[in-house]
């Protein structure tokens, strides 16, 4: 992993880190008139940013990256209109999500029950492997407890997805549940 302290420490680091945050990700969609080069412009400074960013990646409007040096992304995958997506997670080849998905990779301490819950800080994060080939539907939330996402699997719109997903499997509802198995 590259050197965060000395990475974020560089000027050019934070300038792109804020173009990406404050500017383009306000820029049009993908699919509205102006949008391909808005595409453009959020790959280039993704590019820059995460930790590792395959060949014609698409990061819509609106995407928040908590941690971007913590993201990897493979080719032909995109990242759906108002996502948030935090922490480590690499993304497979021909990944596909809709809008408004959630990805947490931590969650706040509760273990000490003297202590407000809001004093007690953050468990450390929870890295998400999500294989090639996946379809995360639209208003989709993947728990931190998730820890992989098998390849060829669909997220059904509105999942919780709490526990590891098996690949080519459909699963629903809240919680995430199989729904089928797209390979008999």
């Amino acid at each position: 992993m590259v050197n965060f302290k000395k990475k974020w420490g560089s000027f050019r680091y934070q300038l792109i880190f804020h173009l990406f945050n404050w500017i383009a990700i306000y820029l049009p969609v993908s699919y509205r008139p102006g949008g391909g080069l808005a595409t453009r412009i959020r790959y280039m400074l993704g590019k820059r940013l995460f930790k590792a960013c395959g060949q014609r990646v698409n990061v819509e409007r609106g995407v928040f990256i908590e941690q971007p040096w913590m993201l990897e992304i493979g080719d032909d995958s995109g990242i759906g209109v108002n996502n948030y997506v935090d922490g480590p997670i690499s993304i497979g080849h021909d990944v596909m999500m809709g809008p408004q998905v959630t990805i947490y990779r931590r969650n706040h301490s509760t273990d000490k029950t003297d202590i407000p819950m809001i004093k007690q800080g953050f468990d450390s994060f929870h890295p998400l492997i999500i294989e090639d080939d996946v379809w995360i539907g639209g208003h989709v939330i993947i728990a931190p407890s998730v820890r992989k996402i098998g390849t060829g699997s669909i997220l059904a719109t509105g999942a919780v997805v709490v526990k590891d997903v098996q690949p080519f499997e459909v699963i629903g509802g809240n919680p995430g549940r199989v729904i089928k198995h797209r390979i008999i």
